[in-house]
């Protein structure tokens, strides 16, 4: 895969997940980051649209290196502190209950995953810049 199929691929994610953050009628599923919280949710949906434009449209329109490599930068903050609320602050790992630790460490894997997917356009757009 192609960084340019992964940039694509990230910044449609997060302005998807933006605009469901930001919106009250659509259901983040697995990542909400706290349902009782809108105010984060909105603000968290904001930086995640802003971002996902930067790293998608990066694709098309002639933007500095600098722009992306920023943008990814804090997305991926964003994303850690997130991963932290949500598994970590306001969750607990569940050990007692197997099937629904699985279930908790299965998404947390997820969120992983997007994390280095975030880190690895970190790298490659700060060794182009």
């Amino acid at each position: 895969m192609s960084v340019k199929t992964l940039r694509s691929i990230v910044g449609i994610f997060l302005i998807l997940l933006g605009i469901a953050g930001i919106s009250p009628n659509i259901d983040e599923s697995i990542f909400s980051l706290n349902n009782k919280n809108l105010t984060l949710e909105i603000i968290f949906g904001i930086v995640e649209i802003i971002c996902g434009l930067i790293i998608f449209m990066g694709l098309f329109v002639n933007t500095k290196n600098k722009t992306v490599h920023r943008a990814s930068l804090v997305v991926f903050c964003f994303w850690i502190a997130r991963i932290i609320l949500t598994k970590f602050i306001w969750s607990t790992p569940p050990l007692s209950n197997m099937s629904y630790f699985f279930t908790w460490a299965l998404i947390l894997s997820t969120e992983a995953i997007i994390a280095a997917s975030i880190w690895l356009l970190i790298k490659t757009h700060k060794e182009i810049s």
